[in-house]
């Protein structure tokens, strides 16, 4: 079975997902799931008559369902020989950012620590900063660990300081999310 790591909302295009050799050509491939399950989540399409022209090697569509699918492929060449192979497909969530609410606030001159967290996904996750977004001034150091997903830095002004959090996972799906932060002074008593 040829297809890449595949999670909910991806559109697949024609892919030559299921290939044979020997026999004689042409093939023909018919799909049976195995036990009461379904063949092919959600969206997921073989093209074959009666969808499109095709001999079912190719998958196509917008998968909307998450889940493991099992089935047996079965390929039948033009002298009626066949042969079945089982195959599993596995289906990611859709990645998102989990962020608290309220996001917390900072204290200039403090260490800040904010704890964002990946929800969905194959659970193999990199985070970064959008380079484009982090502040210039105000919050020298901003950064976040690549593989806990914390913020981290110490402002050393007052303000509103806005930048995009990016999550990636090896799956190839990729999120962002806007962070907003108040930095204001620490209370002190002057009388």
């Amino acid at each position: 079975l040829n297809l890449p790591c595949l999670y909910n909302g991806m559109n697949l295009t024609e892919t030559a997902a299921l290939d044979a050799t020997g026999g004689k050509a042409p093939y023909n491939w018919t799909l049976v799931p195995i036990g009461s399950g379904k063949i092919l989540p959600s969206g997921l399409f073989q093209k074959k008559p009666p969808l499109g022209a095709g001999d079912g090697s190719i998958l196509y569509g917008t998968i909307t369902e998450n889940g493991t699918f099992q089935f047996n492929a079965t390929v039948t060449d033009s002298l009626g020989n066949t042969c079945t192979r089982n195959h599993t497909i596995v289906v990611h969530p859709k990645l998102d950012i989990s962020v608290p609410s309220p996001i917390p606030s900072a204290r200039v001159n403090q260490p800040y620590n904010l704890t964002l967290g990946a929800v969905g996904g194959n659970g193999e996750y990199v985070w970064s900063l959008d380079p484009d977004t982090i502040p210039s001034t105000g919050f020298p150091g901003l950064s976040i660990n690549p593989s806990t997903g914390v913020v981290s830095g110490i402002p050393d002004q007052v303000g509103i300081y806005k930048f995009n959090v990016i999550l990636k996972d090896t799956c190839g799906q990729e999120v962002s999310q806007e962070i907003e932060t108040l930095v204001y002074e620490p209370m002190t008593i002057v009388s």
